[in-house]
C-alpha cells in the first residue's frame, strides 16, 4: 500500500535537524544580501582602514574596531533572526498561541535592539547619528513600554500555567484510565504528521512505554496487511469530508500476537477548510470478539440442536403482546418468521379443546412461580394440527406485574403419537388381561367350583353310606370335606378378585366395600372404608382402574407394612375421584420402590395414565404410607347425582 502524501517528517525524525540548518543558513543568507542591496557603499567601507569617525573612540586600534563590528553584527543577525521565529510562531499558532500581543511585542523590542547593534557598525564608516539616535529612541519606546505592560501579564501567565499543571494531572488520569480500560488515545497534526500515542500501549501495541510519539505510517504497519487498505480509505474520508472515522481492525504486535481494536476519531478543520488536527481513541476489543465468536459457535450449536430436537426460540413482550420467533417456527407452525405474531394470535391458534387449559397456565404465572411448562395442540393455517410443548420463564417489574416471557418451544407431534400409540397398546393389554381375568374367574366360578361343589356332596353320601366304617375313616372324610370347603372358598375369593360381579352390577362404593371387608376377614386386618360425594355413574375404565389400584395398594400395604390396621377413603369433587390408602406402618422409599419389582406401583402408573390420572405417594420410614389416585372425571350432573348416588351405595 502506498505511503499517504498527507504523512510528513516529524520533529523525532532523522531528516529534521539537516532541514532546519538549511532553514537557518538560507535566512543568514538572505538577510546579508538585502543589507549588500540596501547599502552599496557597504562593501567599499568594510575593508577600509581609516574607521571614521569612531576611529579615536577605538583608539586608532583595528582589532578592537572589528571586534566591536563582528559582535554588533552577529547580535544584529540574531535578534532579527528570533524575531523572524517568533513571527512564524504566531503565524503558525494562530489562534491557538496565547497572549500574541506580547510575543509580538517582544519581536518588535527585539528588532529594535538589533536596530541599535546594526547602526553601531554602519556609524563606525558613516556618522549617521540622526538615524542611530532616532533607532535607539524607538528601541527606548519599545522597550519601556514592554517593560511597563508585561509585570500585568504575569497572572494571567501564572493562571496559565496552573491550567497547564491541571491539564497535565487530567491526562495523567485520563491515561490511568484508558490503561485499565485497555484503551489508547492518540493526537495526529496533520500538518506536521507528529502522531502522539498514549495510553495501555504495552497490550495494544507492544509498545513498552505508556506514551510515545512517531509518525502515522509507523502506527499504520501495526494495523493486520489484511485490514491496512479499509482502514486507511475510512480515514481518507474522514479527512476529506469531516465524517466521524469508525473502524475495527486487527493489529498485529513485534511478538506476532493479534489484537482487535475498535478505533474511533474525528477531524479538525482550518478556517480554509485543510484538515488541521485529528484525535481519536482505540479500545481493546479482543475479549469482546472472542466473547462474540464463542457466542456465534454457541447460537450454532443451539440453532442445529433446535433444528435437529424440531424446536424454536421465542420472546414475548408484555407491553406490546409482540412475540420474536427464530426461524424455526416456520416448519414448526407453518407460518412466515416474518409476519408479525402476537400472544393473543397464539392463543387463538390453540386447539379449541385446549385453548382454556393454556389461558388457565398462563394466568398462574406469578414472581414466585414464573416458570410454565404445557403441551397443548395448534392448528396450523392449512388446517393440520401440531402437538407443542412450551417450557418458558416470566419476568416481572417491581410492581408485579410481568414485562416479558423467553422460553423453547419443540414439536412433539411424534412423541404424542408415540404416547397416543404406546397408550392404545397398553389399554388393549389390560382389556385383554381384564377379559381374560374375566374368563378365568368364570372357569373358576363355573366348572371348578362346580366340580368342587359335587365332590362335597359325594362325600357327604360316602358319608351316610360308610356306617360300618371306623372312627379313622369318618375322621378321614370330615377333614377332606373341610379341604374341600376351604378350597371352594378360596376359589370362591380368587374369582371373585379376578372379576368382580358387584363392580358392574352396583357400582364403584359397593365394589370397593365388599373387597375391604373379605380381605379384612381373609387377613383378620381391621380396613376402614368410608366414602364422600362419589357420583351414581363412573365410567366403566375409571371405575376398573380405581378399583384394581384399591385391591394392589390395600395387598401391598398388609404384606408389607408390618401393621393390621388400614385407613380408604373415596371421594369425589367437581371434576375428579380422589382415591386414599393409608397405613402407619414402617414406610418405604418411593424412588427405590419404583424400580424393584414386585410392588406393583408401576402398574398402578401405567393405569392411571389411560384415564389422564395421577399417583402420589407419601411414605416415610416407621410413620407410614399414603398412596393417592386422582382421576380426573365429571359427574354429567347437579349435587343430587351425588346425594342419589351416596343414598343408594348406603
Amino acid at each position: 500500500m502506498c505511503t499517504p502524501a498527507l504523512f510528513r517528517e516529524s520533529p523525532g525524525s532523522p531528516d529534521f535537524p539537516r532541514r532546519q540548518f538549511i532553514y537557518v543558513g538560507g535566512a543568514l543568507a538572505l538577510m546579508g544580501a538585502l543589507m549588500l542591496a540596501a547599502w552599496p557603499q557597504v562593501g567599499r567601507r568594510l575593508f577600509a582602514s581609516d574607521f571614521l569617525p569612531h576611529a579615536f573612540c577605538y583608539l586608532q586600534n583595528p582589532g578592537l574596531v572589528w571586534t566591536n563590528v563582528i559582535a554588533d553584527s552577529l547580535i544584529s543577525l540574531a535578534y532579527l533572526a528570533i524575531s523572524g521565529t517568533l513571527i512564524y510562531l504566531i503565524y503558525k499558532g494562530r489562534g491557538d498561541v496565547p497572549f500574541r500581543w506580547m510575543f509580538l511585542a517582544f519581536g518588535l523590542f527585539i528588532v529594535a535592539c538589533g536596530g541599535t547593534h546594526l547602526m553601531e557598525v554602519i556609524t563606525v564608516w558613516d556618522p549617521l547619528y540622526v538615524l542611530s539616535g532616532t533607532v535607539k529612541v524607538f528601541t527606548a519606546i519599545v522597550s519601556l513600554t514592554t517593560a511597563v505592560v508585561l509585570p500585568f501579564t504575569v497572572p494571567r501567565i501564572l493562571v496559565l500555567v496552573g491550567k497547564a499543571r491541571a491539564s497535565e494531572i487530567a491526562t495523567d488520569r485520563l491515561r490511568l484510565a484508558m490503561e485499565s480500560a485497555k484503551s489508547v488515545g492518540w493526537d495526529w497534526d496533520v500538518k506536521t504528521g507528529n502522531d502522539l500515542r498514549f495510553g495501555d500501549l504495552p497490550t495494544m501495541y507492544g509498545i513498552p512505554s505508556g506514551s510515545y510519539c512517531g509518525s502515522p505510517q509507523e502506527f499504520l504497519y501495526y494495523v493486520h496487511p489484511d485490514d491496512r487498505e479499509r482502514v486507511w480509505r475510512l480515514i481518507e474520508g474522514a479527512l476529506k469530508d469531516g465524517r466521524p472515522y469508525e473502524a475495527e481492525f486487527r493489529v498485529v504486535r513485534p511478538d506476532g500476537k493479534v489484537r482487535w481494536v475498535a478505533d474511533r476519531g474525528k477531524v479538525y478543520f482550518l478556517p480554509n477548510g485543510e484538515p488541521k488536527q485529528m484525535l481519536g481513541m482505540a479500545t481493546d476489543i479482543t475479549e469482546l470478539k472472542r466473547t462474540q465468536e464463542a457466542l456465534q459457535v454457541s447460537e450454532e450449536r443451539l440453532r442445529l440442536a433446535a433444528q435437529a430436537g424440531k424446536m424454536f426460540a421465542y420472546t414475548w413482550h408484555a407491553d406490546t403482546d409482540l412475540i420474536e420467533r427464530s426461524g424455526e417456527c416456520a416448519k414448526i407452525l407453518g407460518v412466515d418468521v416474518k409476519v408479525c405474531a402476537t400472544g393473543q394470535k397464539v392463543v387463538d391458534a390453540a386447539h379449541p379443546e385446549d385453548r382454556e387449559v393454556l389461558r388457565a397456565r398462563l394466568a398462574e404465572l406469578t414472581p414466585e412461580k414464573p416458570n410454565l411448562q404445557v403441551t397443548y395442540r395448534m392448528i396450523r393455517p392449512d388446517g393440520s394440527v401440531v402437538w407443542v410443548e412450551r417450557n418458558s420463564r416470566a419476568f416481572f417489574d417491581e410492581h408485579g406485574k410481568i414485562t416479558k416471557t423467553i422460553g423453547m418451544v419443540s414439536d412433539v407431534t411424534e412423541r404424542k403419537a408415540a404416547e397416543e400409540a404406546l397408550a392404545s397398546m397398553s389399554r388393549r393389554l389390560i382389556e385383554a388381561q381384564e377379559a381374560e381375568r374375566a374368563r378365568i374367574a368364570r372357569d373358576l366360578h363355573d366348572d371348578i367350583g362346580q366340580r368342587l361343589a359335587v365332590s362335597a356332596i359325594g362325600l357327604e353320601r360316602l358319608k351316610q353310606f360308610a356306617v360300618s366304617f371306623g372312627a379313622d375313616a369318618h375322621k378321614c372324610i370330615a377333614e377332606i370335606q373341610k379341604q374341600l370347603h376351604e378350597i371352594s372358598s378360596n376359589v370362591h375369593t380368587l374369582s371373585h378378585e379376578l372379576h368382580s360381579s358387584t363392580l358392574e352390577l352396583l357400582g364403584l362404593v359397593a365394589a370397593m366395600r365388599d373387597s375391604c371387608r373379605e380381605l379384612a376377614v381373609q387377613q383378620k386386618a381391621e380396613i376402614r372404608f368410608r366414602h364422600e360425594d362419589v357420583p351414581l355413574r363412573v365410567p366403566r375404565d375409571i371405575s376398573l382402574c380405581l378399583f384394581r389400584i384399591l385391591q394392589e395398594a390395600l395387598h401391598n400395604a398388609v404384606k408389607h407394612s408390618g401393621v393390621r390396621e388400614f385407613e380408604v377413603e373415596l371421594r369425589g369433587t367437581a371434576g375428579a375421584i380422589h382415591l386414599l390408602i393409608r397405613d402407619r406402618g414402617v414406610g418405604f422409599d418411593p424412588r427405590t420402590a419404583l424400580v424393584t419389582p414386585g410392588l406393583g406401583l408401576t402398574s398402578m402408573r401405567e393405569r392411571l395414565k389411560l384415564v389422564h390420572g395421577e399417583l402420589v405417594i407419601e411414605s416415610q420410614f416407621k410413620k407410614g404410607t399414603t398412596i393417592h389416585a386422582c382421576v380426573p372425571c365429571s359427574s354429567h350432573g347437579t349435587m343430587a347425582n351425588f346425594a342419589a348416588g351416596a343414598a343408594l351405595q348406603n
